[in-house]
């Protein structure tokens, strides 16, 4: 599909603007510069990088899209297996609402990676979140909470997400924290601090 109908050579009109804002190279001012009143600068830097190392094929960035969404359909079947202890049929919800045909502009677009990027960094946090439960480890939580950051570089996608992430970290730390040892309660405060960022 990508292959016969993506555009290798021809941006579309909002990927016309974004390479002429950019310029040749990726520098700061052009990631901060805000695109269409919101500022996504993990979604620029992976477009422009893509777009560099393919000689600006736009369908390289198509491909990276769909095989991100796959990776992320495949990992919720594998952490599904894992807390069920077998695959079942019900299992394939999964790969076909990410990578079902109403997404077929964010597959043919590659802009689109804008939108896409904040569900798959939640997803990602959502399934070590559901693996580990409240065995969750500090560091794990750090991970977490470092991810927090990332999600804000998504754009006004990513917001949501960062409210629902950091409020479940507050919750999740204040139960855990009269269970932890002196260290882990030295560590939790990196954590902590990050969520006040």
């Amino acid at each position: 599909l990508i292959w016969w109908y993506g555009t290798k050579t021809l941006p579309q009109n909002d990927e016309l603007w974004a390479l002429y804002d950019s310029g040749p190279n990726i520098h700061l001012n052009w990631l901060w510069k805000p695109w269409a009143e919101h500022r996504i600068p993990l979604a620029k830097l992976i477009w422009k990088v893509v777009l560099q190392l393919t000689g600006y094929d736009f369908r390289a960035g198509n491909f990276l899209t769909i095989s991100a969404l796959g990776a992320t359909s495949l990992a919720m079947i594998w952490t599904a297996r894992k807390l069920r202890g077998r695959t079942i049929l019900a299992d394939a919800f999964f790969p076909l609402a990410i990578l079902s045909f109403g997404q077929a502009q964010v597959f043919l677009w590659w802009w689109q990676v804008n939108h896409v990027l904040a569900p798959i960094v939640a997803s990602l946090l959502l399934l070590l979140m559901v693996l580990n439960g409240n065995q969750l480890t500090v560091q794990q939580a750090a991970l977490i909470a470092v991810a927090l950051i990332l999600l804000v570089t998504c754009g006004p996608g990513g917001l949501p997400y960062v409210l629902m992430f950091s409020i479940w970290l507050i919750i999740w730390g204040r139960t855990q924290w009269p269970l932890w040892e002196r260290v882990e309660r030295e560590r939790s405060r990196f954590v902590f601090a990050i969520i006040a960022f």
